[in-house]
């Protein structure tokens, strides 16, 4: 993992608790205490965190067969919640308001406010609130805080693949072979537009829509995701630097792009090139597949 003490690294921990990470306020035989927490099925994350902010660690084992353990880290003490979120609140996009009710309980508590009922009510209403994806101006951030918070959105939420598709010849069709196509896939699904739009605002690449997601409370979703090569590219350069946990899925995948030999037309893609493509795809199955 890179070194805690880079100020970027701030802006990347903001996109993990953005993408997997919950802040809200816990009741304990009538005590209302504050609880900052992730939860991933990749361990080296949670231990990042705890190496940084301290906190505690744990393991949820698979209920079901197959299925990977999911990794906890819980900051839960006062103090350490105060620091953490004073100098990561800033960064933070969809959960700024839970950072901001909880850095009030801590520091300037409202006499009569039930915060335990307040914060609940928060976090339910994001996942309640309209999705808006209206078109808006879209430009390349060259800001680094912006970079490293992507990153850990990506590292949570986000996906680094390559899309197989195989295309039958149509009957009457000369061709004898099934086509074969490859493309990049960088996608990020999330239930509140909030960070799509943030992503959407500094950065001109990919396309965005609202899907049906089941999973989802309002039965819906956003997506954004990047499928052309060279905007692949584009993305994958300046997010790279500040990936932790999918770095060598990324790096894998932007080996594909630059290496990626177009056929211009061509009737048959040459078997070393069909190959190549066909082996960077399986690789980054077998990272992604693989557990940490």
């Amino acid at each position: 993992m890179k070194d805690p003490e880079e100020k970027e690294m701030m802006a990347y921990v903001a996109g993990l608790i953005d993408g997997d990470g919950h802040i809200g306020i816990r009741q304990v035989n009538g005590n209302h205490l504050p609880l900052i927490q992730v939860h991933n099925s990749i361990k080296a994350m949670p231990l990042y965190l705890n190496k940084i902010f301290g906190g505690t660690l744990a393991c949820d084992k698979p209920k079901v067969e197959g299925n990977r353990a999911v990794w906890k880290w819980m900051l839960q003490g006062k103090e350490g919640c105060k620091y953490f979120l004073s100098i990561i609140g800033q960064y933070l996009v969809i959960k700024h308001d839970s950072a901001k009710m909880m850095t009030e309980f801590l520091t300037n508590p409202l006499e009569g406010k039930d915060y335990y009922q307040k914060s609940k009510v928060l976090n339910l209403s994001r996942k309640l609130e309209d999705l808006n994806l209206e078109v808006m101006e879209r430009k390349l951030s060259d800001d680094s805080f912006f970079w490293a918070y992507i990153a850990g959105i990506m590292d949570t939420d986000g996906s680094f693949s390559i899309e197989r598709s195989v295309r039958k010849p149509a009957e009457g069709n000369r061709q004898i072979n099934d086509t074969i196509k490859y493309r990049p896939r960088l996608s990020l699904t999330m239930v509140s537009d909030r960070a799509i739009r943030y992503i959407l605002s500094n950065c001109p690449f990919g396309s965005y829509s609202i899907i049906t997601a089941k999973s989802a409370m309002r039965g819906q979703a956003c997506r954004w995701s990047i499928t052309a090569r060279s905007e692949a590219i584009e993305f994958l350069k300046r997010c790279i630097p500040f990936l932790q946990t999918k770095a060598i899925q990324a790096i894998k995948l932007l080996n594909f792009c630059r290496g990626y030999v177009p056929t211009n037309g061509l009737a048959k893609v040459p078997e070393e090139e069909l190959k190549y493509r066909e082996d960077c795809y399986r690789e980054i199955v077998r990272l992604n597949n693989t557990p940490s």
